[in-house]
């Protein structure tokens, strides 16, 4: 699970990493309250200021039946995969809950994932993918058991499109390289990317026009259940960088 809140030094907030140095979702604060998150850029250029989002859950990887019984104290849960498939350590760090029937419910924290026969290959298409779970099977499984695996929300982010269409995990710092590891801004000032009129003071959420920009949250009915993103500090002009008092943390 994410290590206890890390201090940053001043600028660590932009380095990066090409092997990972902490848990996903470490957090880290900068000496004058800002608030970071630590994960793994996805396989294009992180851009700065720019919002990112969590990988978006896949489908051939939901409602799926345990494939074996499980009993309780169990260390491991699988199912056969629905034809998508997976890389060998894309959900470690992430979570297998129990949607339905015996044992629903209950969420695992992942330690890594592997193809049954071969700890270091991906699973394929079809193929039996078993997790490691950090807790044991606290409910027994059956073969009727319903189990969705999810990646961690730090892993790979990607820039929101336009309707987001995963939680908003954070704000690039600076130009990342793809499938490195850094530092996403969470909490506190922050310059980022903006589409169309923002009000000081006033909330705002993604856009759902811009890629990667945040735009006006309007109490209005229409969009007053969109996530939020922050407050604004400063008003700068569309396709801009406002100053946003970020709030998906706080230090």
């Amino acid at each position: 699970m994410p290590a206890a809140t890390i201090q940053l030094k001043p600028g660590e907030e932009h380095n990066e990493h090409t092997y990972q140095r902490h848990d996903l979702g470490t957090k880290g604060t900068s000496s004058d309250g800002r608030v970071f998150r630590y994960s793994k850029m996805g396989s294009t250029l992180g851009v700065a200021g720019n919002v990112y989002q969590g990988v978006v859950p896949i489908a051939n990887h939901l409602n799926r039946a345990a494939d074996v019984v499980r009993a309780v104290g169990a260390q491991a849960v699988s199912f056969t995969d629905g034809g998508t498939g997976g890389g060998v350590d894309d959900f470690t760090e992430g979570y297998v809950y129990v949607n339905d029937d015996a044992g629903e419910g209950h969420v695992y924290f992942v330690n890594r994932n592997y193809v049954a026969s071969d700890a270091n290959a991906v699973f394929g298409s079809g193929a039996v993918a078993t997790f490691n779970i950090q807790n044991s099977v606290k409910v027994a499984l059956t073969t009727s058991s319903e189990l969705t695996a999810v990646m961690n929300r730090y892993h790979e982010v990607i820039i929101h499109p336009s309707p987001n269409t995963a939680a908003l995990v954070g704000v690039a710092t600076h130009a990342q390289t793809a499938s490195t590891f850094g530092w996403l801004q969470t909490g506190g000032p922050c310059a980022v990317l903006t589409d169309g009129t923002v009000v000081i003071a006033q909330h705002v959420r993604a856009s759902d026009g811009t890629d990667g920009s945040v735009e006006a949250l309007d109490r209005d009915g229409t969009h007053e259940n969109e996530q939020e993103l922050g407050v604004c500090m400063a008003v700068n002009a569309t396709a801009e960088y406002s100053l946003i008092d970020l709030a998906l943390d706080r230090g």
